[in-house]
């Protein structure tokens, strides 16, 4: 074939991407206007975990002592995870994280699949939050009526 056919011949080759600073300009950059507030509930939501106490629980109960070992191995994970994120933090000191990170290394469908995972993550916690919180206030208030609390647990996390 020559090579004005192949000229002709529709490219397969990855599309180049974008250099870091054009993601840096649409990010924005970072903005630090979190209240105290939104400061402290986020301590509170990462210290309490009420599907963490709960997950702990019914962990220990079916495998006994050996989940502390499970515990560090995940604790190892998240560490090297949490490093890769800091070195790339502060290479690109850009808002979005994972999404733009995945955006600007591999390939911006990869930022999108990643910022919508992350998304429904959250999503399906905040159900699983409310059922934790429910089974909480059933064994701390046995004589409550079950349902009361359910409805006012969302109203709680989202105001």
């Amino acid at each position: 074939m020559s090579a004005e056919a192949q000229d002709q011949l529709p490219s397969t080759a990855i599309p180049q991407q974008s250099e870091p600073l054009d993601f840096a300009k649409r990010e924005a950059g970072l903005h630090k206007r979190l209240s105290q507030r939104q400061v402290a509930m986020i301590g509170l939501g990462c210290t309490i975990g009420t599907g963490l106490f709960l997950g702990s629980a019914i962990s220990v109960k079916l495998a006994g002592p050996a989940v502390v070992l499970s515990f560090a191995a995940g604790a190892v994970i998240a560490l090297t995870v949490m490093w890769a994120l800091a070195e790339m933090a502060v290479e690109h000191p850009a808002a979005g994280s994972f999404g733009l990170y995945a955006e600007m290394y591999l390939h911006p469908w990869a930022g999108f699949a990643v910022r919508y995972t992350y998304w429904l993550c959250l999503v399906m916690v905040v159900g699983s939050e409310v059922v934790a919180a429910a089974i909480y206030c059933k064994f701390w208030l046995p004589h409550a009526p079950h349902g009361s609390g359910s409805p006012d647990f969302p109203r709680f996390l989202f105001s």
